[in-house]
């Protein structure tokens, strides 16, 4: 990771681009096909629940939505996307932002390789890699935070790389900022924060006398980054009466993948909870029933991580 000719060399440039490149034909053929499904048309499930989200940030605006539930980024910007477009050309618009998120995220690979192993080849290979892999094409054509949350980590471990190489104050600020974004998009994101940390504090550059220092100023300032840009949605629960970082649905998520009757694929936690809104509902009303009283979302995603 700390050889020389680290950077954004002609080749790396070179096989960054062709790489977007391959995955936007990729996934424009794969949309071209995709034309004649039957929802392709018609958002189900969880891309209907975001598709309704974004709708009332636009009429409401996001002041005025609850407590998150999932993590905002996406319908955030979603709504922008509806802002601009209207009718028919919404479906379309969010189609190719989706696809050109999902494209440039295999494509950031590239210098991700470069990065941490000190090997264009080793970037190149994990984006092959993800083109050939269906779910993210899949993923590409919903209306579903994927693509986003893929751009994002991506974007996030390589300003991690950055700031553990270079040891400045700016780079760690980046890392823990753009880390913070990522967890906007996927609020599980949040547990690799340990890690970056202990990354950043066993990478710190400097000799034995200054680095102990140097390590807790690192450290610090990516921490700080980190929820500073977590702050407004942290800042918007607490306005609409819970305190939650994101989201309030690690419990009800944790239940859903890990409970009895889980079989390795999403099973429902109850019946009746199919999407976004109504998983919402179903965990709030089972919670509240059997601890016989009103739950703020934090009490029901509690109730359902125990």
């Amino acid at each position: 990771m700390r050889e020389s000719g680290y950077g954004s060399s002609r080749g790396v440039v070179l096989a960054t681009a062709g790489i977007l490149l391959l995955a936007l034909v990729v996934q424009a053929g794969v949309a071209l096909q995709y034309r004649d499904d039957p929802f392709a048309e018609h958002y189900v499930s969880d891309a209907l629940s975001y598709d309704v989200w974004a709708r009332k940030i636009v009429e409401r605006g996001l002041a005025a939505q609850p407590v998150f539930h999932q993590s905002p980024l996406f319908p955030v910007l979603l709504a922008s996307i509806y802002r601009t477009f209207d009718g028919p050309e919404r479906a379309g618009a969010a189609l190719a932002i989706q696809i050109f998120l999902l494209s440039m995220a295999m494509a950031l690979l590239v210098p991700l390789g470069r990065v941490w192993f000190a090997d264009t080849r080793a970037g190149v290979a994990a984006a092959l890699l993800g083109l050939l892999c269906g779910p993210f094409a899949f993923y590409g054509l919903k209306l579903l935070p994927v693509p986003l949350a893929l751009i994002t980590q991506v974007a996030a471990l390589l300003a991690l790389g950055a700031a553990i190489r270079r040891g400045s104050w700016w780079s760690a600020a980046a890392a823990g900022a753009l880390l913070g974004v990522a967890s906007l998009a996927r609020s599980e994101a949040l547990a690799f924060a340990p890690l970056a940390a202990l990354a950043l504090w066993i990478g710190a550059p400097g000799e034995s006398g200054a680095r102990g220092r140097r390590r807790v100023a690192t450290v610090g300032v990516f921490l700080l980054a980190l929820f500073a840009a977590i702050l407004p949605a942290t800042a918007h629960n607490a306005r609409r009466g819970d305190f939650v970082l994101i989201a309030s649905a690690s419990g009800e998520n944790l239940f859903v993948g890990n409970q009895r009757r889980a079989e390795g694929g999403h099973k429902a936690l109850a019946p009746g909870a199919g999407d976004i809104f109504s998983q919402r509902r179903v965990a709030r009303a089972e919670a509240e029933r059997v601890r016989g009283r009103a739950l703020r979302p934090s009490e029901v995603s509690a109730y359902w991580r125990g």
